[in-house]
């Protein structure tokens, strides 16, 4: 009879020892996920100040730099971006003691209706409960490549045409001179117009009807003709330059071996005009009457 008192006394105490275990555990899984909380909230409040532009916001917390210190490296590292809305938020966010580590979403709206968007890794630390930005780190809070002493710039670059080649891998299309033959039409005349459809092989009184049409809607802007290869321009060279307001400028671009070598395939290159641009579906293209004489909206 005793010695199953103490047995069962025994495990007991067991129980009351693995039921206090369990409790310890759980108080500290909930510390855990509360810190957790906490970190993703410091993350949260810093992109909603970025997206706000308020980087110096109060509730916002920053270890290494005070708040006014942060809001004028925002400017001077994010100013050449334009005024264009920001979007920021947070991704992944993880903890490993007191350092927090979270990953930000980040989309500008910069001009002309581009968008850039990366990611943005940012470190918090914890001073008791609170967590801060650190805000002293090798590079900005703005950009992961970028320093606090530098400064981002919003430009515009144009890719380069691709080149064309044959099956034995030489250029189909090689850079080549061209003069495109414009009419002036504040220097051109009626009759010199005239006489350049003779030369540019355009039906006779063609072209003195562009002329006509600029002149009274008060263009400026040169009528395009024709763009003649620089084997083509020199054997009319001569009859154009006597015409007054015609004017041949010279420039550079890819030219395949003839002018109709394979012309359906590798199509046609050259400026834009306003009557292309007209030509375009409305939802692409805002023509009026105004731009199609050439003049600016």
């Amino acid at each position: 009879m005793n010695r199953r008192t103490v047995v069962i006394s025994v495990a007991a105490g067991v129980v009351v020892i693995g039921a206090a275990g369990a409790g310890l555990a759980w108080q500290q899984q909930r510390a855990q996920a509360e810190q957790e909380r906490s970190l993703r909230a410091a993350a949260e409040t810093f992109a909603s100040a970025w997206s706000d532009r308020a980087v110096d916001r109060a509730g916002t917390s920053y270890a290494g730099s005070s708040p006014a210190q942060v809001a004028a490296s925002f400017t001077k590292v994010t100013q050449g971006l334009g005024t264009g809305p920001v979007k920021v938020t947070v991704g992944s966010v993880n903890r490993s003691g007191d350092t927090g580590k979270a990953t930000l979403d980040v989309r500008w709206s910069l001009a002309g209706g581009a968008t850039w968007a990366y990611s943005e890794p940012v470190v918090l630390k914890r001073t008791g409960n609170r967590w801060a930005v650190v805000a002293d780190g090798p590079t900005s809070l703005w950009h992961p490549k970028v320093r606090s002493d530098q400064a981002l710039a919003a430009g515009r670059t144009w890719g380069r045409r691709g080149a064309v080649l044959d099956r034995n891998g030489k250029p189909l299309l090689a850079t080549g001179t061209v003069h495109d033959v414009q009419i002036d039409p504040a220097r051109a005349t009626p009759a010199a117009v005239a006489a350049l459809e003779k030369v540019v092989d355009e039906p006779a009184g063609s072209l003195t009807a562009k002329l006509a049409a600029a002149k009274r809607a008060g263009s400026r802007a040169p009528i395009p003709v024709i763009t003649y290869r620089e084997g083509d321009f020199a054997d009319r060279r001569a009859a154009l330059e006597p015409l007054a307001g015609v004017i041949y400028p010279r420039r550079e671009q890819p030219l395949a071996p003839t002018r109709t070598f394979g012309q359906p395939l590798l199509g046609s290159y050259g400026p834009v005009t306003a009557e292309m641009v007209c030509a375009l579906p409305p939802a692409i293209a805002n023509c009026t009457p105004r731009f199609a004489a050439g003049l600016p909206n």
